[in-house]
């Protein structure tokens, strides 16, 4: 194969793998609302279950 064949190829995967430009923006400007904190310390809050009698803790 030569340098000019491996090149075409090349450019031919290249072409074949990249997303347009367009499409990936549209896709990130898309989002109707901001993404929900993790630890938004919202709903009711967790019960507190104490250790048992001689556990070890450290």
């Amino acid at each position: 194969m030569s340098e000019i064949e491996f090149e075409r190829v090349m450019e031919a995967v290249r072409t074949a793998i990249v997303l347009p430009v367009e499409d990936s923006m549209a896709r990130s400007l898309m989002a109707a609302e901001p993404p929900k904190a993790t630890n938004d310390n919202a709903g009711p809050p967790w019960p507190i279950i104490p250790f048992p009698e001689g556990a070890c803790v450290s």
